[in-house]
């Protein structure tokens, strides 16, 4: 490796620039402790790219750079550059003689790295020097401590070393980076192998579902087919089947009309015999209140005894049970007590456990601490081995760099006594020369400092701002790309719904031809006004719920009259555009709500009727209101329900939800379909739009225009800063220049003072300290070998003092085993114990409750007693007691009586019955006509909202009106 030089500048403790140039051969570089020899490899290392710190020997890499003294100021950066002599062209990518390796540090903590005085990357400089072998962690640079860390190293960091010295660290590299590659090669075709599986998995499923859709699309136009030929059929239908059912309506009306008359016959005869009949209920309840009040005075003795006999049978009933409640309680009292002294042996075994065991442990844990004991005197005898051994290696150490120091000293001053005596009489001129030159430089330096400082400064704020209106520019940036965004989808729309709007889509084929035709002006188009959808604004909030009120009606054409409509339908028919409905304003009627509906507008979600909700020319007020007049709009469903009730199903209700409610009293709604054309609202839309994209546009303008004008201040400040740069460096060089000049001058006078002292000195201590050191040497040897006699003994103590330790841990360890254990099975049986008296607690309330219980019995007992004893009394009174009895004779002859007038009354409930028979008869064919009548006019019901549900589902799923579908 050619090194010619390396030139060291504010990097450590060189605050002058130094340049030490490596000859052919050795280089050495001596001096005392604290001079900065190792701040020379660090130097090195550190152009090689060290960014640690740490190996740098300080808290921040700013560390390296000069701090200042109490007699020099502290430099702003440090520059170390590396010369290679490059005419072999060891450095195999530069076709250069002299290669020139130089890394820059700035207080800022900016860092630059150079090539020929070239800026570069810092991977530029590490992969030049792999190129020859080098790197900042190899065997090129050894610093303080490396040996040892080397030779002490594992033999995987030692191969690094090797690698580092065959320069195959740079292959190892590339082949790493190359297998990190290839290993993401590898996981991104897994990741691909596994999606192509999953796909050719998913192709089975995926085929049957496109065979199944296959089938559903056909299955759904078969559908669609179907519906609207059931649509259209009963449609044409529908007038035919209702007026058979009013015929039939009407037969039925006349034969109630008969069946009525005939009732009311029937009704007047069962009033009579009703009359006779209560006549006769009046005699014979009268004569039965006199039989009961003789059948009362007979059965009331017999039925005090009876009542008397059943509660003394209940009490006694009572007894038996609270008798046997007793033998049950006396039962469980003795196998209490049988538990209770189970549980009481129990409680004394577990006491007589628990205190052996705790003995046990008691003696145990005495042998543990009697070993703990022993275990730490081994510890503290291991540690006072260690201790000898550890100081008997450090004195060693000491006593080999004592001898390797002395030796060095001596030949040092052997050869310094030689230099000094011919140098003596020219350094003093020299010196007084440099001084008076390096006054000069200092003031020039101070000045150049303070101007760099304001620099500098001026730099950091210009910074600053550059970044901040580079975030500014970046946010704005976003923020009009977003804008742009908006603006390009807004214009998308609109340009597709002006275009639909344009060419009249969404509309049936009938609608969009006449439409066509009165854009150009001709015949035809004169005659049509306009399509309901586009005569009238519909608010957003009730576009829904007008759109669903409409249903297909939102694209009936509007004409004036009955003529223009018939010469519409004509063009139709000739020139087979399908079928549309018309709108004739002379002939189409309006529609009102009744006043029940009007007295109940103002319940709560209710909007209004539909026709007063939008707007429109008040000449087309009876069209609309043809078709809105008689809808409600209300908010919600719930809402709906409760105003349909309140009108009686007399209007029809939407929702804004757009579900309905007819007059009929069926309900209509679900989910909507959000692709539909949205005729109504499209206007609206376009309308919005337009708006929008104006503010947009505006907008984005207004942005751009300060985008450019935040870019050019960007861009002012960016020349602005390149200027301060410059001038930053071209007085930094300036202060180099200076920094040099007073940094050699101080280098020779502190070398001439240093040679001046030591000439003075160096000749009269020179003897004496050679004989020192060579005393020294001698006595270091002595100590050197009685170090080893003790370091070998305290190798044998601290091996025997291990054994003892092993044995002593193994035994401390088992003891603590079975401790563990015995507190373990000591506070099981404590739980045990614990239990135990829980469980004899519990029996002794059991029985206490037992008890009171019996005596509760036994007092219910003796109250049963004293009542049945009360009762018998009581019997005995009534069987002695004399009362009036009332005559059998008596209850005789009212019972005779009684016969007699239920007789007359069986005669006239017969006539009575016949009446009955009569009227039910009739009021039941009469029913059953109303029945089969109801029945005929819910088959009308059903017949229009079957056919009101047909016509929305076509118009909802297919868009298509009657006449389309014709």
């Amino acid at each position: 490796m050619n090194f010619d030089k390396i030139n060291v500048y504010g990097f450590k403790s060189f605050a002058d620039k130094v340049e030490i140039k490596f000859e052919p051969g050795i280089t050495a570089i001596v001096g005392p402790n604290g001079c900065g020899k190792s701040n020379v490899a660090d130097a090195i290392r550190y152009v090689m790219g060290e960014s640690s710190a740490k190996s740098m020997r300080g808290s921040s890499m700013q560390d390296v750079i000069f701090n200042g003294t109490e007699k020099r100021k502290a430099q702003s950066y440090c520059e170390v550059s590396l010369h290679f002599n490059n005419s072999q062209r060891m450095f195999e990518t530069m076709d250069v003689d002299e290669v020139i390796l130089t890394r820059k540090l700035y207080k800022s903590g900016e860092s630059e790295y150079l090539i020929n005085k070239n800026i570069c990357r810092k991977r530029d400089i590490v992969d030049a020097f792999r190129t020859i072998g080098l790197g900042k962690s190899s065997y090129c640079v050894i610093g303080q401590g490396k040996i040892d860390s080397i030779l002490s190293a594992k033999p995987e960091d030692r191969r690094h070393v090797f690698e580092e010295a065959a320069g195959i660290s740079k292959f190892k590299e590339d082949r790493n980076s190359a297998n990190n590659k290839l290993a993401n090669v590898t996981e991104k075709l897994i990741r691909i192998n596994d999606i192509t599986n999953e796909l050719e998995r998913q192709l089975g499923p995926m085929k049957t579902q496109a065979e199944n859709a296959k089938i559903f699309v056909e299955l759904s136009n078969r559908l669609k087919e179907l519906e609207i030929n059931i649509y259209v059929h009963n449609y044409d239908n529908s007038n035919v089947e209702k007026q058979k059912i009013y015929d039939i309506i009407k037969a039925l009306d006349e034969e109630i009309a008969l069946k009525q008359a005939d009732l009311e016959t029937a009704i007047k005869e069962y009033e009579m015999s009703q009359g006779e009949i209560d006549k006769l209920d009046e005699s014979i309840n009268e004569l039965r209140n006199e039989l009961l009040n003789l059948s009362v005075a007979l059965e009331k003795q017999n039925g005090e005894i009876k009542l008397f006999n059943e509660k003394i049978s209940n009490l006694q009933e009572q007894n038996n049970k609270y008798k046997l409640q007793i033998e049950q309680g006396n039962t469980y009292k003795e196998n209490v007590e049988l538990q209770s002294q189970k549980l009481q042996n129990d409680k004394e075994n577990t006491e007589n456990l628990i205190k052996n065991s705790e003995k046990e442990l008691e003696k145990l844990q005495m042998e543990y601490k009697l070993t703990v004991e022993k275990l730490n005197l081994g510890e503290n005898l291991a540690e006072s081995v260690d201790a000898e051994l550890f100081s008997a290696v450090e004195l060693q150490g000491d006593i080999k760099s004592t001898m390797l120091k002395y030796q060095t000293e001596l030949d040092a001053l052997k050869q310094r006594q030689t230099e000094l005596t011919t140098e003596k009489e020219n350094l003093e001129k020299e010196s007084r020369n440099y001084e008076n030159k390096i006054t000069f430089a200092e003031g020039e330096i101070e000045n150049l400092e303070s101007k760099i400082e304001e620099k500098n400064e001026e730099r950091k704020n210009i910074i600053e701002e550059i970044n901040d209106l580079n975030n500014q520019i970046a946010d704005f940036g976003d923020e009009i790309e977003q804008k742009k965004a908006d603006y390009h989808t807004g214009l998308s729309k609109f340009n597709v719904l002006s275009e639909m709007k344009e060419y009249n889509e969404g509309f049936i084929i009938g609608v969009k031809r006449l439409l066509e035709q009165a854009q150009d002006g001709s015949s035809i188009g004169g005659k049509v006004i306009g399509v309901v959808a586009s005569l009238m604004k519909v608010p957003q909030k009730y576009e829904v719920a007008i759109e669903m009120a409409l249903g297909a009606s939102v694209q009936n054409i509007v004409t004036k009259n009955e003529h223009d409509a018939k010469s519409l339908i004509d063009y139709l028919k000739v020139n087979r555009f399908g079928r549309v409905t018309f709108l004739p304003m002379t002939s189409v009627k309006s529609r009102s709500i009744p006043p029940i509906v009007k007295s109940n507008l103002k319940m709560k979600g209710v909007c209004g009727v539909a026709d007063e909700l939008i707007s429109f020319d008040k000449e087309y007020s009876g069209v609309f209101s043809s078709l809105l007049g008689a809808t409600i709009i209300v908010d919600n469903m719930d809402n709906a329900i409760a105003f349909s009730k309140a009108t009686g199903f007399s209007v029809r209700i939407v929702t804004l939800d757009g579900d309905i409610i007819s007059p009929q009293g069926s309900m209509t709604g679900g989910s909507r379909k959000q692709d539909t054309v949205n005729i109504i609202g499209r206007e609206r839309e376009i309308e919005d739009l337009e708006k929008k994209l104006d503010v947009l546009k505006n907008e984005i303008d207004e942005m751009v225009n300060d985008l450019n004008n935040m870019r050019k201040k960007s861009a002012d400040k960016t020349n602005e800063l390149s200027s301060k740069i410059d001038e930053i460096h071209a007085l930094e060089m300036e202060k180099a220049k200076q920094d040099e000049l007073v940094g050699s001058y101080e280098e020779n006078i502190d070398d001439i003072s240093s040679k001046l002292s030591d000439l003075e000195i160096s000749f009269m201590a020179l003897l004496d300290k050679i004989d020192f050191v060579e005393r020294q040497i001698e006595i270091s040897s002595m100590q050197q070998k009685d170090v080893d006699m003790k370091k070998s003994q305290a190798s044998e103590n601290k091996k025997q003092a291990n054994d003892d330790y092993g044995r002593l841990r193994t035994t401390r360890d088992e003891i603590l085993q079975k401790i563990s254990e015995l507190k373990i099975q000591i506070e099981s049986q404590k739980n045990d114990l614990n239990n135990i008296v829980s469980e004899s607690e519990r029996l002794v309330l059991s029985v206490e409750e037992n008890d009171f219980k019996s005596r509760d019995v036994m007092l219910e007992i003796q109250k049963n007693n004293q009542e049945i004893e009360s009762y018998n009394k009581s019997i005995e009174e009534i069987m002695s007691t004399d009362k009036f009895s009332a005559s059998a004779k008596q209850v005789e002859g009212v019972k005779q009586k009684i016969e007699s007038l239920t007789e007359e009354k069986k005669l006239a409930q017969v006539k009575m019955n016949q009446a009955d028979g009569n009227k039910m008869l009739l009021s039941g064919e009469i029913q059953r006509a109303n029945d089969k009548k109801a029945k005929e006019e819910n088959l009308i019901v059903r017949i229009d909202t079957e056919l009101e549900n047909l016509q929305n589902r076509v118009w909802e799923e297919y868009q298509m009106t009657y006449g389309y579908a014709k």
